[in-house]
């Protein structure tokens, strides 16, 4: 019975943010109310109060659930392919994720229409890193990028490269645009030739480096996915 109640009541919190992610994308946080929300969703409004203490705290579980989301879907996307992994397929992966990932590209293009002063939640958890920079660090530690460049330099440039691509992207008339696909393989490209990813490395030392940060990633989405289903209970 405890189970049942448990199940019920995590699914009916994942319901509301789905709900909660529906709006963001329609209406932008700014113009979502509480009550928009439990009307959408078909619950009271004190049923949302049951799982999150504010309309903040409903937001910023939402932006929480949707990087670990995305950091899972760049990991069953790089299992998925026929190929080795290498460091510049990891990259286009993860470009390729917030492509297709509106509200994750909204939160890292700074989207104030859609996300509004979430933003200034999300500048307040530095510790929540963006994929690409937990790839960073770690091909840091192995020596696979420029080694005259600072970490944080080295995310700096990165962040610009993919900033510069997704923002090109909205603003470029539809038949003037490129597949999604193609978009990511320049990221990746500029981003391999920017970082010198690799240097004198060989491919064997390189493959090994990406399965190695492979298997790092799992590690950490499979803590953050279980301490955030805890957080649902």
């Amino acid at each position: 019975m405890a189970a049942d109640r448990r199940g019920r009541r995590k699914a009916r919190a994942h319901h509301i943010l789905d709900t909660a992610a529906e709006l963001l994308q329609r209406y932008g946080y700014n113009k979502t109310t509480m009550d928009d929300l439990a009307r959408q969703a078909g619950v009271a409004k004190g049923t949302l109060y049951l799982h999150w203490k504010t309309r903040d705290d409903i937001f910023e579980a939402l932006l929480r659930r949707e990087q670990v989301a995305l950091a899972r879907t760049f990991l069953e996307n790089v299992r998925a392919s026929s190929k080795r992994p290498t460091l510049r397929s990891l990259f286009r992966h993860a470009a390729l994720g917030l492509l297709r990932h509106p509200l994750g590209r909204a939160v890292f293009t700074r989207d104030v229409e859609v996300v509004g002063k979430l933003l200034r939640e999300a500048d307040e958890h530095p510790e929540r890193k963006e994929l690409f920079e937990v790839l960073i660090d770690f091909l840091s530690r192995r020596n696979l990028v420029r080694p005259d460049l600072a970490p944080r330099a080295q995310a700096f440039l990165v962040r610009a490269v993919f900033l510069g691509f997704f923002m090109l992207c909205s603003w470029t008339p539809d038949q003037l645009g490129l597949p999604d696909d193609q978009v990511a393989d320049l990221v990746a490209d500029t981003v391999v030739a920017a970082l010198d990813l690799g240097g004198q490395a060989t491919p064997e030392e390189v493959t090994a480096a990406a399965e190695d940060f492979l298997a790092y990633l799992e590690e950490l989405v499979a803590k953050e996915e279980a301490e955030f289903e805890a957080e649902l209970l």
